[in-house]
């Protein structure tokens, strides 16, 4: 209860300005943490990559499909092409992958396949099985007994 009193907050805050500079990573010889170099080098990297995405969606934009679904929905595409550099880092990456996504399919790259032909097979299985089941030549009986 030491620390509802007026010395007893002045210790807290001494012991926690003390430890915080005690704790504190020592900088480099020119004063920063991170060298200025490295900052620019992934500012520039962050940069190119954000500029690539802005391609991609833009370029996803472009397509005929495209084109048809604004005029569906009555959107403007030289609009949006606008707007697409002003989306946050997430919408971006979020855009981008589908519009990857997008070309994979119109190219035949589909990720699914796999998974499609392994449900085909469960099906032909299951289907092999009720024609089996219902083609057995046992007679049934109302007691659940087969003669």
């Amino acid at each position: 209860m030491i620390a509802r009193t007026a010395l007893g907050r002045s210790v807290a805050v001494f012991l926690s300005l003390a430890l915080s500079q005690i704790a504190a990573p020592i900088a480099h010889a020119d004063g920063h943490l991170v060298a200025p170099d490295d900052v620019a080098t992934r500012l520039a990297a962050r940069a190119a990559e954000r500029e690539a995405q802005i391609r991609a969606v833009q370029s996803a934009l472009d397509t005929a499909e495209a084109r048809r679904q604004a005029g569906l929905l009555g959107a403007s595409l030289p609009k949006l092409r606008a707007a697409v550099p002003h989306l946050s880092d997430q919408e971006l990456a979020d855009l981008s992958s589908r519009a990857a996504g997008l070309k994979d399919v119109a190219a035949g790259h589909h990720h699914h396949d796999d998974e499609m032909i392994i449900l085909a097979i469960v099906l032909i299985i299951a289907a092999t099985a009720i024609i089996i089941a219902a083609s057995h030549d046992g007679y049934y009986d109302d007691c659940g007994c087969y003669y």
